[in-house]
């Protein structure tokens, strides 16, 4: 099992607009850090430097999560940068998949390799 990188600070998060607590953070954001890595193959372990829409996109993922925790439904989202309405209802792995549709072909895709 490679070692955890963290990939997006407390600090950060909450720039960005964030909604969970600094105490809750961790918790979170381990899981969306999971989520990252499994849909970019472990891609990001190798980076220096995180890009921003990688960033904006863990964060969007830890808003969900939470949400999904606390039974609130999700019909829109936003982090202060991005936002997202649906027509209905979606599920958080739909939600987590919507978010991981919009970073670089090069970091989700199987048959692209990262430079």
């Amino acid at each position: 099992m490679a070692d955890y990188k963290q990939y997006l600070t407390y600090d950060e998060y909450a720039q960005i607009g964030g909604e969970v607590s600094e105490s809750a953070y961790p918790q979170y954001e381990r899981k969306a850090n999971r989520l990252i890595d499994k849909h970019t193959l472990n891609r990001l372990h190798d980076m220096e430097v995180i890009e921003e829409e990688v960033k904006d996109a863990i964060a969007l993922m830890i808003d969900v999560l939470f949400k999904d925790d606390s039974g609130e439904k999700v019909t829109s989202f936003s982090n202060g940068k991005n936002s997202f309405s649906f027509a209905y209802e979606k599920t958080t792995d739909q939600l987590i998949n919507d978010i991981v549709s919009c970073l670089p072909i090069s970091l989700i895709s199987g048959v692209v390799e990262c430079e």
